[in-house]
């Protein structure tokens, strides 16, 4: 009956949402929401079947093999239990309870009317120590990947128009043609011939030039590589067949400086006339804004690691700057018309922007980058920065919501605050049954928990619902239901965090009142150098003292064969001694203290004896004698081998009392073994 109900909630909730939320209108198969869900539970129940059927088998293990007793109570059935005692005390006081989800199902439907995620761009600036050889940007990627040809367009749209602003506006491009992959380098063949009409390969010289680079005729107003040229000149705009050879690579293809303007070479077959040859030195001087050179990347000598890096980098998410690369040495590569590089196969690799004046070049800039989705480096005034634009998010609207926040949280803190004194007596009774006042604090954090799932979750679909009735028969204008993702989510834990935050102080004193103590927690005494002697808060039946000391030796033996625990045991003895009429239990042991690279071991005795002016209680008394390690450790990791030990006898509690007879008549023969060993 309640798997039914909760499904028929569930399936009442996706009704809800499929009839009123506009993204289930969007998408072409919203159904496969309801088919997640079902998946995801029944994947989840599979999942804890599996895992209970196991740990009952390795306890049931534990049990026949080794007798070693864990806790019956996991964690999530105390959570369980407390969710169930949670709802019983709702139920228990409908009219308060329903007056208190009201208020939260209101809080959350004003929260979702009155506020809204705000998105804005924000563009963060970092400073880079190259020279400003021009007002304007550069746009190109921070791996030096590809640009799309639609930034090329972009970048012209914004400022190549006839508007007035946009006069006198240089947009430059720059493509490669070289190996973009590292360790694969790029060979293009360059061959010049004698002379003649016809091409003779018994005439030609030839060598390989390492990348091919594509600019424009008003590159020598952007970066100036022109005042680099030995003879001849730049090329001319509409200018294609033409080139320009660095002086080396001229040289080996005996092209001497009065042949500037009428040698021909043939590079990919097709002839391109040679108009100047530069100085291969000064042109790897020639820097752009990012203090790189103009040359293309010799992603030969960069790892792969960088590029993937640099290329997994969100722009929007964190402020950008530039790595430096690299670059092919102007000797080893040939300069041709932009246009032609991009004709067999060239990529555009960044985009030069040079404003005319300093005036509107700033606000220019910002505009700019908060349409586009790289960073650029500008350059305005006597500064240069790399700019990018970082995506933000801020929820407006939540000032005008603090007096309705404040009077939801002290309607929860007064109905917790009543919850805890009227169940003082239920309070008493769970830490007479041994719950931790931990525990009994988190049953009101618990019911708590119900207020907030039940008012955050129902405040969203019948705020959507009634938001859906309001814009539909125009009862209130102007008033609109933020339906974002992250508006609703932002608006929902908010309420829940403030049920939650009001309970903190009722839950605390619900545990307070469970233990009127000003010690709320056992402290161990001081150890008095290397030996630690104390009373263990622990006092035992007379009946039950020889089975206990039985069931320690048991569990202690086996910590002996394994290291995977907080501590390792050896040596485990159980013997028992007659002291003035009286038997006393002595266990002893050396055990061996987790983290084991500390090197801290010691000698533990477990004595049992009669306890003064109690008739048939046994107490017990803990020794400890440190034999390495250093002091600090030692006494620092005992507290966890302590805590261990009080749960053993916090379980022993719970055992079966055959069982405890049965390990007591195993105690008389291990004693008796024992003695007659010793004999």
């Amino acid at each position: 009956k309640r798997i039914l109900m909760i499904f028929g909630i569930f399936l009442l909730s996706y009704s809800v949402l499929r009839i009123n939320h506009p993204a289930f209108q969007i998408s072409t198969t919203p159904d496969i929401v309801l088919l997640a869900f079902i998946t995801l539970t029944l994947a989840a129940i599979v999942i804890k079947v599996l895992s209970g059927r196991f740990s009952q088998t390795m306890q049931q293990y534990r049990l026949n093999d080794i007798r070693v007793h864990t806790a019956d109570v996991q964690r999530s059935s105390a959570l369980a239990t407390a969710f169930a005692l949670g709802v019983g005390n709702m139920r228990k006081r409908k009219a308060r309870t329903m007056l208190t989800c009201l208020t939260l199902i209101l809080l959350v439907f004003t929260v979702l009317s009155f506020t809204s995620v705000r998105t804005y761009l924000r563009i963060q600036k970092v400073t880079r120590d190259t020279e400003p050889i021009y007002t304007g940007f550069l746009v190109r990627n921070t791996n030096w990947g590809a640009l799309q040809k639609q930034t090329h367009q972009y970048v012209l749209s914004e400022f190549a128009s006839n508007e007035a602003e946009d006069e006198d506006i240089l947009i430059v491009p720059r493509s490669w043609y070289v190996g973009a992959s590292p360790g694969v380098k790029t060979f293009i063949k360059v061959e010049k011939y004698g002379g003649g009409a016809a091409f003779s390969p018994d005439s030609t010289t030839s060598l390989y030039a390492s990348a091919l680079l594509g600019v424009t005729a008003e590159e020598t107003e952007i970066t100036g590589p022109d005042q680099t040229l030995i003879a001849g000149r730049w090329m001319e705009p509409g200018e294609l067949n033409v080139c320009l050879l660095p002086m080396d690579m001229a040289d080996l293809l005996k092209i001497s400086v009065g042949q500037v303007g009428q040698a021909d070479v043939r590079i990919f077959g097709q002839t391109f006339r040679v108009i100047g040859l530069y100085d291969p030195l000064a042109f790897d001087q020639v820097k752009d804004l990012d203090g790189e050179s103009i040359t293309p990347v010799d992603f030969t000598a960069t790892g792969t690691e960088l590029l993937t890096e640099l290329g997994r980098k969100d722009y929007e998410d964190e402020p950008v700057d530039f790595v430096d690369f690299d670059h092919v040495l102007a000797a080893q590569m040939i300069v041709v018309p932009q246009a032609y590089v991009n004709d067999i196969g060239g990529l555009l690799r960044s985009v030069a922007v040079k404003f005319p004046i300093d005036a509107p070049a700033q606000d220019r800039l910002d505009r700019f980058m908060s349409r586009l989705g790289i960073p650029v480096v500008g350059s305005i005034g006597d500064e240069v920065a790399v700019y990018s634009a970082l995506a933000l998010s801020s929820l407006s609207g939540l000032g005008n919501l603090f007096i309705p926040m404040l009077v939801a949280a002290m309607i929860i803190l007064n109905t917790m605050m009543n919850a805890v004194y009227e169940r003082f007596r239920e309070i008493g009774i769970y830490s007479a049954v041994g719950l931790a006042p931990a525990h009994i604090g988190a049953l009101f954090m618990a019911e708590a928990c119900m207020y907030a799932v039940v008012g955050g979750m129902a405040g969203y679909l019948i705020g959507q619902t009634a938001a859906q009735a309001i814009t539909n028969y125009n009862l209130l204008p102007g008033l609109t239901l933020n339906y974002s993702s992250l508006s609703a989510v932002a608006s929902t834990t908010l309420v829940m965090a403030i049920v939650l935050l009001s309970t903190v102080y009722p839950a605390r004193k619900a545990s307070e009142m469970a233990v009127p103590d000003v010690n709320r927690q056992w402290s161990f005494p001081d150890p008095e150098g290397d030996n630690w002697s104390f009373d263990f808060p622990f006092t035992i039946s007379s009946a039950e003292v020889l089975g206990l000391y039985t069931y320690l030796t048991r569990l202690f033996e086996s910590y002996e064969e394994s290291s995977l625990g907080t501590f390792m045991t050896g040596n485990v003895t159980f013997t028992s001694r007659e002291m003035v009429g009286d038997t006393h239990y002595i266990l002893a042991l050396t055990t061996w203290l987790a983290p084991y690279d500390l090197g801290v071991s010691q000698t533990v005795t477990l004595r049992a004896a009669p306890a003064e002016a109690e008739d048939n209680l046994y107490s017990v008394w803990v020794e400890i004698h440190r034999e390495s390690g250093d002091s600090e450790s030692w006494q620092r990791l005992n507290r966890r081998f302590l805590n261990t030990l009080r749960k053993q006898f916090l379980i022993w509690r719970t055992v079966d009392q055959g069982v405890k007879e049965s390990y007591g008549e195993e105690g008389q023969d291990l004693i008796q073994s024992n003695t007659s060993t010793v004999a």
